[in-house]
């Protein structure tokens, strides 16, 4: 394994290398790409076997030119073809030494060159980065699509256009004029610093990182400074990319939930990259004129510097970013500062700097600013204004794990505000856990509180965790009953999973209220548990006293249904070619979760790290993001790498109750969209009979998410039942962020009936 491993390390080296070779040599970018590629799965199968030729660059140059000259042969219309190779060599002068030279001089590297053929500024950004990663990094198209979460035939085809510009634009492979290799080296480093900012936080769907990419970076890195040993900001940048990678392994916990700087075990940072990244550092410093790479490598060299959070210098760290900020200003920069200055004068002063970005149109909307802003006005003490801010950020974000965060970071500032005016709870309002044997499954349940039943339902990937701050608020009026539904979470199913329908849930439901009480109950359904609440009460009429559906998702309902269905079948097959992140991901921004991807120019997506100007990196600091929350992400405090600061206070994590309830649901994603997804989305309730059934049946909207499809959805319910829609506050997780709140407004409800 060990021989595999390094044989795939060297062909990664050499691909660029071979490449190169074939291009400066036959200019014809995509044959020469498809040759080197059969070449280097020649290599992967024979070398394992029969051994690493002596000079493998020059084996894989001999084979993949035997493959090419084989290609341009043995396709139709040869004539055409020649004549179009021949258009595209290099001129006379340029081209590189016959066939067999290369054995001579096996030292010769290409990759330089060849990344500032996929760097050049004829092209878009995202565009460069597709075109680095797929012929300099050698990953496949389907790696690259994966990683930037856009379908792989989105991706080749911006990876097509490249190449097509390329020869369009005559974009020789030669090495720029001096007068233009500053400007073209600039853009390089801007690829890597974007492609390693990638993977360290990664923008959007259900991991906070991406080693392949940070991997690549670095390696790509590593090649430019070996071709430019001298240049400071090369050697700057990679010192960057390994003070800050150095922290990955203390980053996530267990279940892959971000862990802020301030709170890392950092016994498990990498010490020989920090020793390593310190010393390019020293180096570029003496020897080089200072740049940006090296100002940010020096701030995360003071965080690494520290032992513990508390004994970060922020006074260091600050005087840097001053210094960043008069060297490369921009609003990332002066985002990072704030933390910095409200480290080191207090977070007033902080607040003060970061209200100068509410105007810039770069960052004003942006999930960052708002996830700092409360982390400093928790550090001012004003809890109220943090939690909203939080959960604005939250709302923003399109990763997973940084949601997650902020979120949990709300709920615990919820909870200490609640703490003091809550009575001491009695015995009863403990939850009690519980299972339920019904037909096909087996459902795990709790109770709480003493009064009359109120059956709580989930939808979507949610258990019953997620109501434990609103059963919390009604446990003193009501006997609170939440379970985990049939395939989620801790309820199994007898057997293998298989397609759900509404109607077996509501029969859950039914059953597990006739093993609790005889009387009928109030219930509350959130989502597609809205969906199971309807089916129950028109089920069961005798079980149900009262129903609250909070924007159950009856898309059927809707004049758009059939956009509503084709939605829904793209995010299914989605899924199932792409798999779970791109599906959740189309999902989310579908349904009004995050603000959804950006797209260039030539409208395809790309993320918020790809700035329009590339010249103003949104970035300075990014590496630090620690999972950014707000990339203060690693904590939605703080960045690193100096990038965020870390603040150096210990906020309170989540219990490890929510952690493992957070794990269980993450779990639950890949179950809710092969079984569920599609079968809800389709689900119609039974509205002739609810309109006429025994129970009160209340349609709730949330006054935050209005204009949202499950919104909308609730308000065209509202209309056919003949009943007006009640708000609730909140948008269509109200039940969660704004528990305290929902409780009453649910109390006032039910009892109004």
């Amino acid at each position: 394994m060990r021989a595999d491993v390094r044989i795939e390390d060297l062909l990664r080296e050499l691909a660029p290398q071979v490449l190169g070779a074939l291009i400066r040599r036959y200019g014809h970018f995509d044959a020469c790409e498809d040759a080197v590629q059969e070449a280097l799965l020649a290599a992967a199968v024979q070398w394992p076997s029969e051994g690493v030729p002596e000079v493998p660059r020059a084996w894989l140059i001999t084979v993949a030119g035997r493959r090419l000259t084989d290609q341009l042969r043995s396709e139709e219309a040869r004539s055409r073809r020649e004549a179009t190779v021949a258009a595209m060599a290099a001129p006379e002068g340029l081209t590189a030494p016959p066939p067999g030279s290369e054995e001579q001089s096996p030292g010769q590297d290409d990759t330089l060159t060849l990344l500032l053929m996929c760097c050049h500024p004829a092209l878009t950004p995202p565009s460069q980065v597709a075109l680095t990663l797929r012929a300099v990094g050698g990953l496949t198209t389907a790696e690259i699509a994966r990683a930037f979460m856009v379908p792989e035939a989105t991706m080749a085809q911006r990876i097509s256009r490249a190449k097509q510009r390329i020869k369009a634009a005559g974009i020789g492979f030669r090495m720029p004029p001096p007068d233009e290799r500053a400007e073209r080296l600039r853009v390089v480093l801007h690829v890597l610093y974007l492609i390693f900012n990638e993977g360290y936080t990664t923008t959007s769907g259900p991991d906070l990182q991406r080693t392949d990419l940070t991997g690549e970076a670095i390696r790509l890195a590593r090649a430019v400074r070996r071709a430019l040993p001298g240049d400071g900001e090369v050697t700057g940048l990679l010192a960057l990319m390994l003070l800050t990678d150095a922290r990955r392994p203390a980053r996530t916990g267990p279940s892959g939930e971000l862990i802020p700087l301030a709170e890392q075990d950092r016994t498990r940072w990498n010490r020989r990259s920090i020793e390593e990244g310190a010393a390019l550092l020293t180096d570029a410093l003496s020897t080089s004129a200072l740049g940006p790479y090296q100002l940010q490598a020096a701030i995360a060299a003071v965080h690494d510097e520290a032992a513990q959070a508390g004994d970060t210098d922020w006074r260091q760290i600050l005087g840097l970013y001053r210094l960043l900020e008069r060297v490369s200003p921009g609003p990332m920069v002066t985002l990072n500062r704030a933390i910095a200055v409200a480290m080191v004068e207090g977070p007033h002063a902080g607040l003060d700097l970061l209200a100068t970005l509410d105007t810039d149109d770069r960052l004003a909307g942006h999930h960052r600013l708002h996830a700092v802003r409360a982390h400093l006005l928790e550090m001012a003490g004003d809890h109220e204004a943090a939690r909203a801010g939080y959960r604005t950020a939250a709302r923003r974000t399109t990763s997973l794990p940084e949601q997650r965060y902020l979120e949990a970071q709300a709920l615990r500032l919820a909870e200490a505000g609640r703490r003091p005016h809550s009575r001491q709870p009695s015995p009863r309002r403990i939850s009690e856990m519980n299972t339920l044997k019904v037909p096909g499954a087996t459902l795990h349940y709790e109770t709480r509180g003493s009064g009359p039943v109120l059956l709580l339902i989930c939808g979507g990937i949610m258990d019953s965790a997620v109501y434990g701050g609103l059963a919390g608020a009604l446990s003193d009026r009501y006997t609170v009953v939440t379970y985990d539904r049939r395939g989620n979470s801790r309820s199994a199913l007898d057997g293998p999973a298989e397609d759900q329908r509404v109607e077996v849930h509501a029969d859950d439901a039914h059953h597990l209220l006739a093993a609790v009480t005889g009387e009928p109950a109030y219930v509350l359904g959130c989502s597609s548990g809205g969906l199971i609440g309807l089916e129950l009460a028109a089920r069961h009429p005798g079980q149900v006293r009262a129903l609250v559906a909070h924007e159950p998702t009856a898309f059927e309902l809707l004049p758009d249904n059939a956009h509503c269905r084709e939605f829904f079948d793209d995010v299914h097959d989605t899924y199932v070619k792409e798999g779970v992140g791109p599906a959740m991901y189309r999902f989310g921004a579908g349904m009004g979760m995050g603000d959804g991807p950006e797209q260039d120019d030539q409208g395809h997506q790309g993320h918020p790290d790809q700035p329009d100007q590339p010249d103003q990196p949104d970035q300075h600091g990014e590496p630090a993001q620690e999972g950014d929350s707000g990339q203060h992400g690693d904590s939605g405090q703080h960045g690193d790498s100096g990038q965020h600061g870390d603040s150096g206070q210990q906020h309170g994590e989540p219990s490890p109750e929510m952690l493992e309830a957070m794990a269980r649901m993450e779990r639950n994603v890949e179950f809710f969209l092969a079984h569920e997804l599609w079968q809800f989305s389709r689900h119609v309730p039974d509205v002739d009979t609810l309109r006429t059934t025994s129970p009160r049946v209340v349609i709730a909207g949330g006054d935050a998410s209005q204009g949202q499809p499950p919104h909308r959805a609730a308000v065209t319910l509202a209309e056919r039942l003949g009943t007006p829609l009640v708000t609730f506050p909140g948008d269509h997780g109200g039940f969660n962020t704004h528990s305290a709140e929902f409780a009453e407004t649910l109390h006032k409800v039910l009892s109004n009936g």
